[in-house]
């Protein structure tokens, strides 16, 4: 078992300079927040969940920080919902204030 762990966490994966702010802001509009940022391999940094409906979350240290190579190599095959974009507080807010249509950023197929 501790060899599976092992193979899908990492145990000092990079965590953007803004991700507690986030995460902070997140928590304080009741989100349950989950860290996944550990898992890498280009999966999103973190799980927003409120009122049974949950967010995969890439959080990206300002508008201009790039997607890494694992991460389009995720995105390219991901089944999932949409991934969204957060790089700041006011990102936050605008995703906090209508979750279900965040528009502004969602990682698009590239």
């Amino acid at each position: 078992m501790k060899e599976i762990l092992k193979f899908f966490m990492r145990l000092r994966a990079k965590v953007d300079n803004n991700q507690k702010e986030i995460v902070m802001s997140l928590r304080a509009a009741d989100f349950q927040v989950i860290h996944m940022h550990m898992i890498g391999r280009g999966f999103p940094d973190i799980i927003a969940c409120r009122a049974k409906k949950c967010w995969f979350i890439e959080i990206k240290d300002g508008p201009k920080a790039s997607f890494t190579s694992a991460q389009v190599e995720f995105y390219m095959d991901w089944q999932g919902p949409s991934i969204i974009v957060l790089t700041s507080i006011a990102d936050v807010d605008a995703f906090i204030a209508n979750p279900t249509k965040y528009p502004n950023k969602v990682m698009k197929k590239f």
